[in-house]
């Protein structure tokens, strides 16, 4: 979406018209297909395919990582937002990836954003008051939104339980800080409020229409059934997020991304493996750190005829 004044009320009327789809079309995905939320950090998002065969480093073997996030145990955000615990898959200095869980019903205080980072919401519909507003504004799930430091937002609640990826450059930062219910944060512009600001700046990918990656890879051996869409890239810092999407009975070639790459599932379940091991089941949650130049191969789980 462009960053214009007029889409800043076109995108909550979007995210309205989401609310009530199913999980799978949240997503962009189709009953049966297998949807990543992909995320690439220090380098270049580029999927190059590989020789069947080829060997991945003692390094990136040592780093590689398959996770169950939900199976992991909760951690306090902050002691000032008891109400949002967070499950850690991957944590470095500068490379922070966990899945967020806000209790229904229960208010946090307002905020501000303090540290850069980039949020998807997974499930859930949180209520942000968006004061200064006209109306109070729901994000729910399948929007994607990034975080700008010195932008206010809250106080909030879940209408249920709410979950959100959340991914930030840094880990030594904590992502947001309490502020009294009347500051404006320094990055809010005129005429606006910080959760309307969010929105301009977001996406909802559910609009973005899905690439072949045979067409967006010519000669590098994709199958008709794997497809990816762009979310956002951002050279800043730089990432790029995409969302990608396997259809049953597809596999990917083995291939390598010369970045350090996260792949969460979205929906559906895959078998990912990397060159020379074992393939992993990955559920809903299941998240994978992938190396810089570490090479895998994804297979969704199902059959070719689910979904058809």
């Amino acid at each position: 979406m462009n960053r214009n004044h007029g889409n800043r009320f076109l995108i909550p009327a979007m995210l309205a018209g989401c609310l009530c789809a199913p999980l799978s079309a949240q997503f962009g995905g189709r009953d049966g297909d297998v949807v990543f939320f992909v995320l690439s950090h220090r380098g270049r998002q580029d999927f190059q395919t590989v020789a069947p065969g080829t060997a991945n480093t003692a390094a990136t073997n040592a780093q590689y990582k398959v996770t169950d996030t939900g199976a992991l145990p909760f951690e306090v955000v902050l002691p000032s937002f008891p109400e949002r615990k967070a499950q850690t898959p991957f944590r470095a200095v500068d490379d922070l990836f966990q899945m967020i869980t806000q209790v229904e019903y229960e208010p946090t205080p307002r905020a501000e954003f303090t540290a850069k980072g980039k949020e998807f919401t997974l499930r859930g519909v949180l209520r942000d008051d968006n004061v200064g507003g006209k109306e109070k504004i729901d994000f729910i799930a399948g929007g994607f939104a990034p975080f700008t430091p010195g932008v206010t937002v809250g106080p909030d609640v879940g209408l249920n339980e709410v979950a959100v990826l959340l991914w930030r450059p840094d880990s030594t930062t904590p992502p947001f800080r309490e502020v009294p219910l009347d500051y404006v944060g320094p990055r809010v512009p005129p005429g606006q409020t910080g959760p309307e600001f969010s929105l301009s700046l977001g996406k909802v990918p559910l609009f973005i229409p899905w690439n072949e990656m045979r067409k967006l890879y010519p000669g590098g051996d994709w199958p008709q059934g794997v497809d990816a869409k762009v979310i956002e890239e951002d050279p800043e810092i730089p990432s790029t997020i995409r969302l990608m999407r396997i259809r049953p009975g597809r596999k990917t070639p083995l291939f390598r991304v010369p970045a350090r790459t996260h792949f969460f599932v979205l929906q559906g379940s895959a078998n990912i493996a990397s060159s020379g091991g074992a393939p992993v089941r990955m559920g809903r949650d299941w998240h994978a750190y992938v190396p810089a130049g570490h090479a895998i191969s994804i297979a969704n789980a199902k059959s070719p005829e689910a979904g058809q």
